[in-house]
């Protein structure tokens, strides 16, 4: 059997990798905490809908993040392993801003008590949870795969459950335009 060659990135592009990530993940976060207080997130947003300026910028970061998903992927099985690693740890830390910054508020607004439940309310809790569940799985494996975790807490068959966090992923974001189009453009259900 031929022996598998992982390609590795070098200390200085870890390093600079590391850098852009962080700064892409504080600017964002910055921008999503100065814009509420600033009102950015009530305004119109740029799809000309019903959305809010935040609702459209959340649509586009969730298909920007399943590309940024499909492009790990492909570095993975090209093992470019790094790149794979980079790619997928940057996404999950964006999913997990964008999270607690905007979509994590509306989850927790539509959980209150004396919320009417009708269809599209129900739709919206059932994309939470499932974006619960792809997020807690993602940080998981960046955890792991890491070394930041406790010996007795890693498993040892990462492959499977990056799958399921992968489809996991995907079936958010799809269920994420579903529920933009439910609130946005007028689908009733």
């Amino acid at each position: 059997m031929a022996e598998t060659k992982w390609i590795y990135a070098n200390k200085t592009t870890r390093n600079i990798s590391a850098i852009v990530v962080g700064l892409g993940l504080l600017g964002t976060a910055l921008f999503l905490i100065l814009g509420r207080k600033f009102g950015l997130d009530a305004r119109p947003g740029f799809f000309r809908t019903y959305a809010p300026l935040y609702s459209d910028i959340n649509l586009v970061v969730e298909i920007l993040m399943v590309i940024g998903l499909i492009i790990g992927y492909i570095l993975i099985r090209n093992k470019l392993r790094s790149g794979h690693q980079y790619m997928q740890t940057s996404m999950v830390l964006l999913n997990f801003i964008m999270m607690i910054f905007f979509m994590g508020i509306i989850f927790v607004q539509l959980l209150q008590p004396g919320t009417t439940l009708s269809l599209s309310v129900i739709a919206e809790i059932s994309h939470g949870t499932v974006g619960i569940i792809a997020i807690l799985t993602g940080l998981y494996l960046i955890l792991a795969m890491n070394d930041l975790l406790p010996k007795n807490w890693q498993i040892k068959n990462w492959k499977n459950l990056m799958r399921f966090a992968f489809w996991a992923y995907c079936a958010v974001a799809f269920g994420g335009i579903a529920v933009y189009s439910l609130f946005f453009l007028g689908l009733k259900l």
